[in-house]
């Protein structure tokens, strides 16, 4: 995903806890920033791209249909 800078005004605190986040909880705060600004229809795009990447490497890993269904009725 191609990614472009901005700058957001936010109030004091919550600049002081964006800093002193660790970078996993920046990194976090950055996507739910993201996810608040994009409209459902980008969402929805966003999560059906998301799914069939998992589910193109779950088949390149050898996920069959088969064996999915023996790993959600608990049988493996």
């Amino acid at each position: 995903m191609q990614t472009e800078e901005i700058i957001l005004t936010v109030p004091s605190d919550v600049a002081r806890r964006f800093r002193d986040a660790t970078p996993e909880q920046r990194e976090r705060a950055k996507e739910a920033v993201a996810q608040a600004v994009m409209s459902r229809d980008e969402q929805v795009r966003e999560l059906e791209r998301r799914m069939n990447q998992m589910a193109a490497t779950a088949r390149e890993r050898g996920l069959t249909d088969a064996r999915l269904e023996e790993l959600l009725r608990g049988d493996g």
